[in-house]
C-alpha cells in the first residue's frame, strides 16, 4: 500500500519538457485546520525524477495547479541530502484533488524568510556547488518567499547552434540581486505576447502588482558539480 500525502501545491513547474516538477508543503491536521509542515517534491525513477505528464494526472483527469490541495501515493523518501524532500511517487494509485476538504491560506503564511538563496561565495548567483551544499545540512532545496516586483526578460539564446527560448527573473531579495531562469508555465503562458521575434532584441517588462509577488525558488539536480536556481512559481498578488 502507498504512503498518501496531503500537501498544498506550490510549484508545478516545466522540468525538460515535456516532463513536470510539482512539489509543495506537507498538511498537516491540527485542532483548528491544518498547518503547514516540510516541502515534499515526488520524482519518479525516470531521467532526473521530473514526472510525465500522465504520473501526475488527478483522479479527475486534470493536472494539479498552483494552491491546490491534493493527495499524493509516495513510496519513502528518496535519502538525498541535497534535495531531503524528494520522495519516490507511486505510479500504481491515482493523485486525487482534495481542495473541498480545506480553505485556501492567506498567502503570507506560505512565506519562508531564508537569510539569501544558497550564495555561494565568489560563487555565480544563478548556481550553486554541490561542494558548498554538502557542508550545509539543507532541510529543503526549496523556498517560497515574497519580494515587492520582479523584472522579466524573455529572449533567444544561443546553445550549440541552436536558437532556444529563454525566460529570466531578476529581482532583490534581502540586498542581493538576483537573475534565475524561469520554469514557471503559467506565468510563461501569461506573458506569451511579450516573447521576441527570433532576431529581435530581448524584451524586459516589470511586474509590480500591489501585494508583491511570491515565488518559488528551487534548486535544480546537479549538472557538472552545479545546481542551477530556477524560479518555478510566480505568483503575483493584487
Amino acid at each position: 500500500m502507498p504512503l498518501k500525502k496531503r500537501i498544498i501545491v506550490l510549484a508545478n513547474s516545466i522540468k525538460h519538457w515535456p516532463g513536470v516538477c510539482i512539489a509543495g508543503r506537507e498538511i498537516l491536521s491540527s485542532d483548528d485546520g491544518y498547518e503547514l509542515g516540510d516541502w515534499i517534491r515526488p520524482i519518479s525513477k525516470q531521467g532526473e525524477g521530473e514526472l510525465a505528464p500522465s504520473e501526475c494526472l488527478l483522479s479527475t483527469g486534470k493536472a494539479p495547479r498552483v494552491l491546490d490541495f491534493i493527495e499524493v501515493p509516495l513510496i519513502k523518501k528518496t535519502g538525498d541530502p541535497l534535495q531531503p524532500e524528494n520522495w519516490l511517487v507511486d505510479t500504481s494509485s491515482k493523485w486525487k484533488s482534495i481542495n473541498s476538504s480545506y480553505e485556501k491560506p492567506v498567502l503570507t503564511l506560505l512565506k519562508e524568510k531564508p537569510a539569501d538563496l544558497w550564495v555561494e561565495p565568489d560563487g555565480r548567483i544563478d548556481r550553486v556547488s554541490s561542494e558548498f551544499l554538502q557542508g550545509k545540512r539543507l532541510k529543503a532545496s526549496l523556498r517560497m518567499i515574497h519580494v515587492p516586483n520582479i523584472e522579466a526578460r524573455f529572449e533567444w539564446n544561443e546553445w550549440d547552434g541552436r536558437f532556444k527560448q529563454r525566460r529570466r527573473a531578476l529581482f532583490s531579495y534581502n540586498g542581493t540581486r538576483y537573475e534565475l531562469n524561469i520554469t514557471d508555465p503559467e506565468f510563461s503562458e501569461r506573458y506569451r505576447s511579450k516573447f521576441p521575434t527570433k532576431g529581435e532584441p530581448a524584451c524586459t517588462f516589470t511586474i509590480a502588482p500591489t501585494g508583491g509577488c511570491y515565488l518559488c525558488v528551487s534548486l535544480a539536480p546537479e549538472f557538472n558539480g552545479f545546481h542551477y536556481k530556477v524560479v518555478a512559481t510566480i505568483i503575483e498578488t493584487h
